[in-house]
Order: structure tokens, then C-alpha cells, then sequence
């Protein structure tokens, strides 16, 4: 029984969200991919970090319901795997009743092979009426 009831859900949110997602409209999305350059041992304090490479990926995208934007960044590349870390973020509005106002979502995680993995989220409400010509982000 609890089997049933779990498909039908499944399948009516299922059709749900694929209405909804089919709704929206693209209005504009940007990304880049960089590669980048650091020496810590120079500047106000010698941090003993030594050359640092890094590479960092973003993408965005504005709907007419919403919007979404996510980096990725894996520092350290040119150490011992050991010492390397990465970070992923993800965020998303969704206009709430087709106003400024809008739900909204992040994931941040920092994933360290030396110190530990942290993976963080929030959610709440917030206001998308601040935009530029590239949105929100």
C-alpha cells in the first residue's frame, strides 16, 4: 500500500515540476572557466603557502520565473593531492506570485583532503528587485 501511494506521489510531482520547468523561459545565461596564479609568500605576510594554481568554473542562468548561478574552484593544483582543496556553490530564486519577492536555496561545500569536508545549505526568502542587466548574480 505505502508503495502505491509513494508512485502516485512520485508521478504526480513528477508531472508537476515538468509543466513547470517547460514554463520557463531563458532570457539570458553567462559562463567562464579561468585558470589562475598566486604566490602567498608574497605581500603583507608570509603564509609558507609557496606558487598556488587554481582553476574556477561559473555558470548562470536568468528565467523569467527565477534564477540560478553556481562556481566551482579547485585550488592548489600544482601541490600533492594531499593539499589540494575544492569548492562548489549552487544558488537559485524562484519568484514567488511573479513579484521580486522569491524563494531561494544555496549549497556551499569546501571539500579539504587535510582538514575535513564541510557541506553547508540554506534556504529562505529573498528579493530579486536590486538586478542589473546581468540579473541578480
Amino acid at each position: 500500500m505505502k508503495n502505491t501511494h509513494f508512485k502516485k506521489t512520485l508521478l504526480t510531482l513528477s508531472i508537476l515540476f515538468a509543466c513547470q520547468a517547460h514554463a520557463l523561459e531563458l532570457k539570458n545565461a553567462f559562463g567562464s572557466i579561468n585558470a589562475g596564479y598566486a604566490n602567498w609568500n608574497t605581500g603583507f605576510e608570509n603564509t609558507h603557502r609557496g606558487e598556488v594554481w587554481k582553476a574556477t568554473a561559473d555558470f548562470g542562468a536568468l528565467f523569467d520565473k527565477g534564477e540560478f548561478y553556481s562556481f566551482y574552484e579547485s585550488n592548489v593544483l600544482n601541490h600533492a593531492v594531499e593539499g589540494r582543496n575544492h569548492v562548489l556553490s549552487a544558488q537559485a530564486h524562484i519568484r514567488l506570485f511573479d513579484s521580486d519577492f522569491s524563494f531561494m536555496g544555496k549549497l556551499y561545500g569546501q571539500f579539504e583532503n587535510t582538514w575535513g569536508d564541510e557541506l553547508n545549505m540554506m534556504y529562505g526568502f529573498g528579493y530579486l528587485g536590486w538586478s542589473g542587466p546581468s540579473g541578480f548574480f
